[in-house]
């Protein structure tokens, strides 16, 4: 049987930084394909699926671990996909990978958004009629044609920056 700890101390086998997290808090035990986890009398609870754990509980493939108020990628840790079905721990860490969640996602689109929306402004503005805003008519025309300058540099470095991200996910 392998058992895999959870916790805020460096001797744990994941180690989450958040004070939300007991030094030792809970364990993670592989005994014959059967992967459960169990509480160690944390201040903040372990929970699946949304569910307290109390005592030990079964965990599946699919489900979701928290400790305290950080969620644990437990699935790097074991192996689903083991030659005779059953379960074993890794003996080597997995990399790292970082997923974006949907506020990140939403975050990056809102940090794209608000460039596009002062172009249309700055459109809006452009294209006055009133000769009176002639001086401030060429700032806005200016503007424009600086930012399609820097969106096309910009663009392209993001252009390589999502080519080099989705070659990095084509190797996993």
């Amino acid at each position: 049987m392998k058992s895999i700890t959870i916790g805020r101390l460096n001797t744990c086998d994941i180690v989450i930084s958040d004070t939300t997290v007991s030094r030792m808090h809970a364990k993670i035990e592989v005994d014959n394909g059967r992967i459960s986890v169990s509480d160690l009398n944390s201040k903040n609870g372990t929970y699946v699926n949304g569910a307290k754990v109390y005592g030990t509980q079964t965990l599946k493939e699919y489900d979701i671990l928290k400790v305290g108020n950080a969620l644990v990628q437990w699935k790097n840790y074991v192996d689903f996909n083991a030659n005779n079905n059953s379960t074993n721990v890794n003996d080597e860490p997995n990399e790292y990978v970082n997923i974006p969640t949907v506020g990140d996602w939403m975050i990056y689109m809102l940090l794209g958004a608000i460039p596009i929306v002062n172009i249309i402004m700055l459109i809006i503005w452009a294209t006055k009629k009133s000769y009176q805003d002639i001086v401030l008519k060429n700032y806005a025309v200016a503007v424009l044609w600086f930012m399609l300058i820097i969106f096309v540099f910009f663009g392209f470095i993001w252009w390589v920056f999502l080519s080099a991200l989705v070659g990095s996910a084509m190797r996993f």
